[in-house]
């Protein structure tokens, strides 16, 4: 079985120049080739390898999420070392118990604001330091990854490296949030992701024209499975939010196919739809309460009437698809985790023809 750094390497060869992940700058969203992200993972494995990095190393990589965090996570995975993903808000008593306990010879931050909250952590420490960001003239940082390019022969050895890596190797050990008692380290290999990623896509339709919106956190599995190895691995895109609090205004800026989030959100949008509706006219009102129960029994796929169908066809021109469009006009599905989400939001979202699927499972099942 290919290993994950195999699986999206055949992506990169067969997508070359179309959008592999979109990042915000200046602004505006900008595309990243399929073949950039490649350049950048053959150049960081080499920087990792020139580091000092070897087959079974702990690398723990603290980040909220950005376009760098999956090439980091391959390079890693690529050198056959481990990467050990931290919540960016965590304390720094919690940082350094999770590089002592996993072992990790390398801590990988991603700007300023963490590198001054946590370098405290790592005194007394063998810990390399790396920032994302330039922070300072004395530690290395990976600035350069977007201006690096790869020849073939480095391609060419990049991918004799990878076609080597062992599927049962561990690749990933992630700290639980630690509900009962101190986190626990879930050691997490090729295959325990793979054999996830493969039941999803058995259940669950992804096209390689579906673009992902990510805000999510990275460094959970949820969104690390679900958000970013299966979107890469069948050549979809990603886009990475600017943060928790801009996800619908980047949405209607980046118009994804796909989002993968929490109840939450969709709550707020639940909320803010029914509260507009709410100061309309009456006939507002009636409309949408029409709108709604056709786009309820259509989503439950009851036998419509002639004037059902009618209706309902009426309704996606007239209420379903300019709602749609408050979020993303390609929006075509939710992907929800992390808690239960209510059969009324459900029932609401389905009646304006986007599909919500649920996933559950802890990260000691990779996890969905």
């Amino acid at each position: 079985m290919p290993c994950i750094p195999e699986k999206i390497w055949s992506m990169i060869q067969e997508k070359q120049e179309l959008p592999a992940v979109w990042t915000k700058e200046n602004g505006r969203y900008n595309p990243i080739s399929y073949t950039e992200f490649g350049d950048m993972l053959v150049r960081l494995t080499q920087f990792l390898s020139g580091k000092g990095i070897n087959p079974g190393d702990k690398i723990a990589l603290m980040s909220a999420n950005r376009y760098e965090w999956p090439v980091i996570d391959l390079a890693i995975q690529s050198c056959a070392a481990v990467n050990v993903p931290l919540y960016p808000n965590i304390n720094t008593e919690s940082v350094r118990k999770a590089l002592i306990h996993s072992g990790a010879k390398m801590l990988i931050l991603a700007n300023r604001e963490l590198y001054e909250k946590h370098r405290s952590a790592l005194e007394g420490l063998q810990v390399q330091l790396i920032t994302i960001e330039n922070v300072s003239s004395e530690i290395p940082h990976l600035s350069w990854l977007r201006l690096a390019k790869a020849t073939m022969d480095e391609r060419l050895a990049y991918l004799e490296k990878i076609t080597a890596l062992d599927e049962h190797a561990l690749i990933s050990i992630n700290y639980t949030s630690g509900t009962t008692g101190e986190p626990k380290g879930v050691m997490l290999t090729h295959k325990n992701i793979l054999a996830d990623m493969e039941g999803a896509l058995a259940t669950l339709t992804i096209h390689p024209t579906d673009r992902f919106l990510s805000f999510l956190p990275l460094s959970h599995g949820f969104e690390r499975t679900a958000g970013y190895y299966i979107p890469l691995s069948v050549g979809a895109e990603i886009a990475y939010a600017e943060g928790m609090l801009t996800v619908i205004e980047n949405a209607k800026e980046i118009h994804p196919t796909i989002i993968t989030t929490v109840p939450r959100l969709l709550e707020k949008v639940y909320e803010n739809v029914n509260a507009a509706i709410a100061q309309g006219s009456v006939l507002k009102k009636t409309l949408f309460g029409q709108a709604a129960k056709i786009g309820a029994k259509a989503s439950a796929a009851e036998k419509l009437s002639r004037w059902e169908k009618f209706q309902h066809n009426l309704f996606e021109k007239l209420i379903y698809s300019k709602i749609r469009t408050q979020i993303s006009p390609q929006l075509r599905l939710f992907i929800s985790g992390g808690a239960p989400l209510s059969s009324a939001i459900n029932i609401f979202f389905r009646s304006l023809n986007i599909g919500i699927v649920e996933g559950y499972g802890l990260t000691e099942t990779s996890p969905v």
